[in-house]
């Protein structure tokens, strides 16, 4: 299947009153959490952290888990999460965001749920990853930040002290200038802001380890144990001074040691007779030292494959061993005891997390439903209604009437490149689901099996070759034992006819198709008996003599192209068979009289899924997917595609997803996603039968000078007025002003202007949000997207293109922090280039006019490559 990225959708619609409620439905023998950390504060509550961009809690010590924070980007991800000193926030690190200053360092009010602070690392145009940090006390202002980052595939170190929150940096540390070793761990004594240790790791060279330790905030250095590879230290919380530091891992060139200081690190020894059972050619290296918060001489030390604990202040030791890859307990990362009950403690590990309620001598795994789901598929048949999903390296079968959950070929844990089975269910046949099961490109191929007993037994359907992904199996509505299937791999596709009626004679005959795209949709439908269609590339076909000849049905559709577009999706209207709807990457089209011709209903955006409701005739839902450059999101329509909303993303907790099944109600429309990190995620969406109050072209801000210039343009009104809010946490939000709506007929342009942009954002250190709250004339309310304006060094850094649409000239308006040449590119939605072009820009505002006439209609991405090498994008309609 093609690939592709695009940027923020700028042609938006908006909900009215819907009410939801996110649930988990995947079994919670399989789930995966990180750094599980006790509050110190709230008996029994645990945090922790998922595969990507959500903080979870429970309130029962690990029986139940709920979302507690979700990062505002599924593209964010978190790692290293902590309780910040004074327990009233946690402290996690952002990595991987395409937003570069996102990657950075936050606290988290744990009243308030709020971001209390961000700590941008000062060579973020790097991009770097915070490797490790540490932070002195509760005013958060003194910090030292571990920053990893690669030039030309060679790794380099720098560590950052700031006593000012990030105001001002001093860079104690660069890896370029010390034998390029690297550092593993960072830490500042409790007991002195401006003591500092490094514990240094690898390097090139002979020249490896060796702690580092500082009592100027790292203007000079002290080198202790030299030659040593270490990583993990701890504190006494009862008297800093007494610390214990363990050996990283330096792949057995030295014997793996513990050591302790009881006077701060001026002075080391090493701990003696120590029961340690390394793994022959394993790492050997301690992951993580924790004192227990009410009994400090009680210490737990985590390894490779085993954990070790004292309770005499480390004159002896006990270790509880384990074997390699065994489940229970695989290279803990994390150990965290209770504060109220010193008898129970949660381990991550890279087997599942585990909990113990006896000190450590037994462990019982902490079960949650949080893992990767990589398909997905609701079998709604008529005795009883089924989810199917493909996760573990094999998949699983949920009754949804009995909530039982039966797991077919799972895999161990510890497999990195498993299988990925999809499942794709028919609804139309109790008990018929498909399985497909890539091929390795070797020694395997690719198998589609069926199963009609709900997955339990499977039965191959042969071919030469089914490609490495299934994109849709759809029944023949006149031959319940004939199926069509399409199949793709880099960029081509295949379909397939296939015949079940004998178990023992399963047949498959690949159809020759127009252009061998991907085939993302396939309609046969009883009003049309003998033809078949399909969506090949950006193109739809029909068929009546069973794939021998085509006939392209492309009137309306007449601006699309294979090279810049895409069709995603296509089915049929269950209440209408002549009503048909394509998902396409530029929006929702429908055709009313069987695909001969098509208009659009929805514009300008990237829509991945569509289906009509079979309950309720008129209602349809859609949905985009998770990519690069936009987020998951649902968009609905209760009268034929005339008018829609969509659900806000915190409404759907910023999670990730490209599978999506649906379940149809009279009132409502249950929506399962498969998550690469909560497992499944259902939401229920309610209110359809309210009427929307207007369509909301678009909401974006700018600014100017020092103001923040916001403008929205909309049509067919139905309100009383827009109030602007105003926030600087994304969470809670201050009205400003409220404009009435000219509800007349047309297009309406707004603007506000917010003279205090200055004041609020601490003279431009802050980002700030800006949103709408409308009211239509009956009282109801619904809110825009949410929109960040921030400065940066006292110049602004955002980046808007206009008008958009575009007939001619596209305007690329910018702010340089500093001048020098920029590099400006666009391309279609299939990554190929259509313009390019370097521009040497003054520091400042700056205007680029570019001529896009030549542009066929369609929908475009226009990057923007600055001096240090970071790439914006936006994306334009022509």
């Amino acid at each position: 299947m093609r690939k592709f990225t695009c940027s923020v959708i700028l042609t938006i619609f908006f909900h009215v009153f819907v009410n939801a409620q996110l649930t988990f439905e995947a079994s919670p023998d399989y789930g995966k959490l990180w750094d599980i950390t006790y509050d110190q504060t709230i008996p029994n509550r645990v945090y922790g952290i998922s595969l990507i961009n959500h903080i979870m809690v429970s309130n029962d010590n690990g029986l139940t888990w709920n979302i507690f924070y979700s990062f505002p980007s599924d593209q964010a991800y978190l790692s290293s999460l902590k309780i910040a000193p004074g327990g009233k926030a946690l402290s996690f690190v952002i990595k991987n965001n395409p937003d570069l200053q996102k990657n950075a360092l936050y606290l988290l009010d744990i009243d308030t749920k709020a971001i209390s602070k961000t700590v941008v690392p000062p060579n973020w145009a790097d991009n770097p990853a915070i490797a490790s940090y540490s932070i002195f006390n509760a005013k958060d202002s003194i910090i030292l930040l571990n920053t990893s980052f690669s030039i030309n595939f060679s790794p380099f170190t720098k560590v950052f002290y700031t006593s000012d929150a990030g105001a001002n940096w001093k860079e104690v540390y660069y890896s370029a200038d010390n034998d390029d070793v690297q550092i593993n761990n960072s830490y500042i004594s409790p007991a002195n802001g401006g003591k500092l240790f490094l514990t240094r790791g690898l390097g090139p060279t002979d020249v490896d380890g060796t702690l580092w330790v500082s009592a100027d905030t790292g203007a000079t250095w002290v080198k202790k144990l030299e030659g040593k590879v270490f990583d993990q230290m701890a504190f006494n919380p009862s008297n800093p001074n007494d610390i214990w530091m363990g050996t990283g891992i330096d792949f057995v060139e030295a014997d793996e040691a513990l050591y302790h200081s009881a006077n701060g690190g001026d002075n080391w020894r090493q701990a003696q007779n120590l029961p340690l059972h390394g793994i022959e050619y394993g790492l050997n290296n301690f992951t993580h030292i924790t004192f227990d918060p009410t009994n400090t001489k009680t210490i737990w030390i985590t390894e490779e494959n085993e954990y070790l604990k004292t309770t005499d202040g480390g004159v002896t030791w006990a270790s509880t061993t384990f074997d390699p890859n065994d489940a229970t307990y695989y290279y803990g990362t994390n150990l965290t005891v209770n504060p109220f009950n010193s008898n129970q403690l949660f381990i991550t590990s890279d087997g599942w997390p585990q909990f113990s309620n006896d000190g450590g001598v037994t462990l019982t795994q902490a079960k949650n439903p949080f893992y990767n789901v990589i398909s997905l598929s609701y079998g709604n048949y008529k005795a009883s209604k089924h989810l199917y999903y493909g996760s573990q390296g094999g998949y699983f079968e949920k009754n949804l009437a009995t909530s039982s959950t039966t797991p077919y070929f799972i895999e161990s844990p510890f497999i990195v490149n498993g299988h990925t089975r999809t499942t794709i269910a028919d609804s139309s046949t109790e008990g018929r689901v498909f399985v497909y099961t890539p091929g390795d490109g070797f020694v395997s191929t690719s198998v589609l099996a069926v199963s009609n007993d709900y997955g339990a037994t499977l039965t191959p359907i042969p071919a030469d070759d089914y490609s490495n992904q299934v994109d849709r199996v759809v029944k023949d509505p006149a031959n319940s034992y004939t199926y069509w299937a399409s199949f793709s791999s880099f960029g081509s596709g295949t379909l397939f006819k296939m015949n079940i009626s004998r178990a023992d004679n399963y047949t498959s005959t690949q159809i020759t198709t127009p252009t061998y795209l991907p085939i993302e949709g396939i309609n046969i439908t009883p009003a049309y008996p003998d033809s078949v269609f399909i969506a090949e590339g950006a193109t739809i076909y029909s068929t009546s003599d069973g794939g021998a000849t085509w006939n392209p049905k492309t009137k309306g559709l007449e601006t699309f192209s294979d090279d810049a577009d895409i069709i995603w999706d296509m089915n049929v209207n269950p209440f209408n068979a002549s009503q048909f709807i394509i998902a396409t990457n530029r929006g929702i089209y429908m055709s009313q009289d069987g695909g001969n011709s098509w208009g659009s209903v929805l514009k300008d955006v990237d829509i991945r899924k569509v289906n009509f409701s079979p309950v309720v005739n008129g209602q349809i839902i859609a949905a985009t997917y998770s990519a690069q450059a936009t987020e998951c999101q649902l968009y609905y329509s209760n009268n034929g595609g005339g008018k829609w909303a969509s659900v806000p993303f915190d409404k759907i907790a910023y999670l990730q997803s490209n599978t999506i099944s649906y379940r149809f109600y009279e009132d409502s429309i249950a929506v399962y996603f498969a998550t690469p990190d909560i497992g499944i995620a259902k939401y229920i969406l309610t209110g359809l039968a309210g009427t929307l109050p207007l369509r909301l072209l678009s909401f974006a801000g700018t600014l100017k000078n020092t103001d923040a210039l916001l403008q929205w343009q909309t049509a067919e009104e139905n309100l009383k007025n827009y109030i602007v809010e105003r926030s600087t946490d994304a969470k809670t939000f201050t009205g400003l002003t409220s404009i009435a709506a000219e509800n007349s007929n047309g297009t309406h342009n707004y603007d506000y202007t917010d003279k205090q942009f200055m004041t609020v954002s601490g003279k431009g250190d802050i980002p700030v949000y800006y949103r709408l709250k409308m009211t239509d004339v009956d009282g109801k309310l619904s809110y825009s997207n949410t929109i960040k304006l921030h400065y940066a060094n006292g110049m602004v850094t955002g980046i808007s293109v206009y008008p958009n649409p575009v007939v001619n000239t596209l305007n690329l308006h910018l702010n340089s922090i500093t001048g020098g040449n920029y590099t400006v590119s666009i391309t279609g939605v299939t990554g190929k280039q259509l313009y390019g072009s370097n521009y040497k820009l003054a520091q400042g505002e700056s205007v680029i006019s570019i001529p896009v006439s030549n542009l066929s209609a369609g929908v475009y991405v226009i990057a923007i490559k600055d001096i240090n090498g970071k790439t914006n994008v936006i994306k334009f309609v022509k």
